[in-house]
């Protein structure tokens, strides 16, 4: 039986043991008996928390980006629903209005690729080549 699955914990409830244990080794250390020195410990605990605040840190700019790219996205559709409407006011068909953003939509949906959920919007431009 490996270890992990004997004791199940995560991350953070690893770095509190590790905390106490240095404590507790600090307070007292005839009380606790280490594999490693004291400070090779601590030193590992704050090579790990160092990493951890890392990749804390790049998921939240990552977060970020996604609801910039998903503000991108609806302003993006809101645009091109605009111009349909505008071209149908002004007795334009849409397949014209379509052909005009056709250039625009490919570029938009190399950009957009990423964004989950969003599939592509080629769907958007002309289906039909008369």
């Amino acid at each position: 039986m490996d270890l992990e699955d004997e004791f199940p914990m995560d991350e953070d409830e690893v770095i509190e043991l590790v905390r106490n244990i240095i404590k507790k080794a600090s307070e007292d250390p005839d009380s606790v008996e280490l594999a490693v020195p004291l400070e090779e410990l601590q030193r590992m605990l704050d090579q790990t928390l160092k990493i951890k605040r890392r990749r804390d840190l790049a998921k939240e700019r990552e977060k970020q980006a996604r609801k910039k790219e998903q503000a991108a996205w609806e302003e993006f559709c809101r645009a091109l629903q605009a111009a349909l409407e505008h071209g149908k006011k002004c007795g334009i068909d849409e397949r014209q209005t379509r052909m005009l953003f056709s250039g625009k939509i490919k570029i938009a949906n190399r950009i957009f690729s990423r964004i989950p959920d969003q599939g592509n919007i080629l769907h958007i431009q002309r289906k039909d080549k008369d």
